[in-house]
């Protein structure tokens, strides 16, 4: 995904900036985005913290999922596909479950056969919600 032009006549210079930004971000060895990069000019501005990264990918997905040309360079279900299957062994937020949902409906990928179950379980350990508490 680095370094290509990755320009489309179907985005708006918005979305094409927000893409190169993005390309910067990615971890080819991983298949994900990392949330954090450091603007300061090291050899690797990534710094990649798997259970946050997993995160801010399928938020990514869901963003890609209405950008009208996504370049050729991405492939969303792929990337849906490798990262929601960390769900279930990383440290991650109940939010992140809700979030993996949503972005597998945005980019039409199948879930992955457990998430669902593994959500569900997770889910039911909530707390419940004080209706009184405002």
């Amino acid at each position: 995904m680095n370094n290509r032009d990755i320009s489309t006549p179907a985005n708006s210079p918005l979305v094409d900036y927000a893409l190169k930004g993005l390309d910067r971000c990615w971890l080819p060895e991983f298949g994900r985005w990392s949330h954090i990069y450091h603007l300061d000019n090291r050899n690797r501005p990534n710094e990649s913290v798997p259970p946050s990264d997993v995160f801010y990918t399928l938020n990514v997905l869901l963003g890609m999922a209405r950008v009208r040309r996504v370049p050729r360079n991405i492939n969303l279900s792929e990337t849906f596909q490798q990262n929601v299957r960390h769900l279930l062994t990383l440290p991650v937020s109940k939010y992140a479950f809700g979030v993996a949902l949503w972005a597998g409906a945005a980019v039409a990928g199948d879930l992955h056969s457990s998430m669902p179950q593994a959500a569900s379980i997770t889910m039911s350990k909530q707390k419940p919600i004080d209706q009184n508490h405002t």
